[in-house]
């Protein structure tokens, strides 16, 4: 290697070090899962770690059961009543009783362990215990991972430490409770409907309090709206029609606009929030890669895909995000797969030459 080409690759080394600094990727190591991996389709929805270690990721193309090696495949099939009735999975959740919720938008099927099979009659399961549901219910898991089910007029709650279940009458009927989005933070559960109605439920009394959203939100009632709580009784909101990600610290704070900048000039829609383990807000979008969010310092990076880095995020399409118990945060892509970080991964990059095969001493000169 001459002089000339040394000194330009010193420079193209340190032009791409000075680029994934800029854009807040060079402390972000990623790994990668896709079809070629095993996974049964590269569009991810949504994501599980359960009880038992595994890893659940649900697609367009059926639901896969990871182990870190490799992954199991659950599909539709014709004339088998213990199989799933879609391939097109929305969400999952685990209650405490190990069962695993499978979401396909319009209905649910719940994963019975013991059998390795899927119950489409949920309504059963739900009746013994001592849980009624309206056609149109909607089924959410607690932080407790006690097992709650919203009809129109109606909370069911089944405290699954105790044994127990008990209702609560709504104040504030739903409209839908298919389409109401659901956050708890331990001690409160919240709900937004499509409609911008928001309400905090007290989950010991039942006490229902309205909460008032930015104008935004009363106006744009052909979309989703959602709703996350993080674990310092902040508050967010969004639509998954729109960017703009409202923040609320507590309750005696008004509503602060977050706003997500990029050097990516697209109109982007935010699609989903999670937390990680120090506290930090990391927000999806379908345009605009990652943004994360750190709350003490008020201060917020963009974490985007980057093609001559193999280990950055495998795309700008952001379709879920989910923290683990071990702090793994799993990124569901549009038609790219998973990518997945963890603070503990490093990343080093290794230069060698034939004609300074063993080196025993560096120095940094003037230069």
């Amino acid at each position: 290697m001459n002089r000339y080409k040394r000194q330009l690759y010193i420079l193209v080394m340190l032009c791409i070090v000075s680029i994934q600094s800029v854009i807040g990727q060079s402390s972000y190591i990623f790994h990668h899962l896709e079809t070629s991996d095993g996974l049964s389709n590269n569009s991810v929805r949504t994501i599980l770690r359960d009880s038992y270690g595994f890893l659940w990721i649900g697609t367009e193309s059926g639901l896969n059961r990871y182990d870190g090696y490799g992954f199991k495949i659950y599909t539709t099939h014709v004339g088998v009543s213990n199989a799933l009735i879609s391939n097109d999975i929305i969400g999952l959740q685990e209650d405490g009783l190990g069962n695993i919720w499978v979401d396909f938008g319009y209905t649910y099927m719940a994963y019975k362990r013991d059998k390795d099979s899927f119950l489409s009659d949920f309504k059963q399961l739900l009746l013994d215990l001592g849980i009624q549901s309206d056609q149109n219910c909607k089924v959410f898991v607690d932080k407790k991972h006690n097992l709650w089910v919203l009809n129109k007029r109606t909370i069911f709650v089944r405290n699954i430490q105790k044994k127990t279940t008990y209702s609560f009458k709504l104040k504030m009927p739903l409209d839908e409770a298919r389409s109401t989005n659901i956050s708890d933070n331990g001690e409160y559960i919240y709900a937004i409907q499509r409609s911008g109605v928001c309400w905090q439920l007290n989950k010991k009394s039942g006490v229902q309090t309205p909460i008032e959203l930015p104008d935004i939100f009363r106006k744009n009632q052909l979309n989703y709206n959602r709703i996350y709580a993080d674990s310092h009784n902040g508050l967010w909101v969004y639509s998954d029609k729109d960017e703009q990600v409202f923040y609320r610290k507590d309750q005696n704070q008004g509503w602060k606009l977050i706003e997500l900048k990029s050097e990516i000039k697209a109109q982007s829609n935010t699609i989903t929030l999670a937390e990680d383990q120090n506290g930090q807000i990391w927000i999806g979008t379908d345009h605009k890669g990652l943004f994360i969010y750190n709350k003490a310092e008020e201060r917020i990076i963009n974490i985007i895909y980057n093609p001559w880095k193999h280990t950055c995020l495998a795309s700008n399409n952001v379709s879920s995000v989910y923290i683990d118990n071990i702090g793994t945060a799993w990124i569901g892509h549009s038609k790219k797969g998973l990518s997945f970080y963890h603070e503990s991964f490093q990343n080093f990059i290794n230069i060698q030459h034939q004609e300074c095969p063993d080196i025993t001493t560096i120095l940094e000169d003037h230069h």
